[in-house]
């Protein structure tokens, strides 16, 4: 569960986000979150965000 001011990896955007707020109603939690490349902010559902970081492996040594 992420705390305000993290980053975590946004599945749908595919993009890292920072929380900003955490909203709780009713038994479900979503959070306000900042996208710093694209400047948006928007509100998130738990399930849509990922505390591991970005899904996609990247080849360190592709060139």
């Amino acid at each position: 569960m992420p705390d305000i001011g993290d980053f975590v990896f946004d599945k749908v955007a595919c993009d890292n986000v920072q929380v900003l707020e955490k909203i709780e109603i009713w038994g479900y939690v979503s959070y306000k979150v900042f996208n710093p490349a694209t400047g948006r902010v928007y509100k998130a559902a738990e399930e849509q965000l990922n505390m591991q970081g970005s899904l996609i492996r990247y080849d360190e040594n592709y060139l």
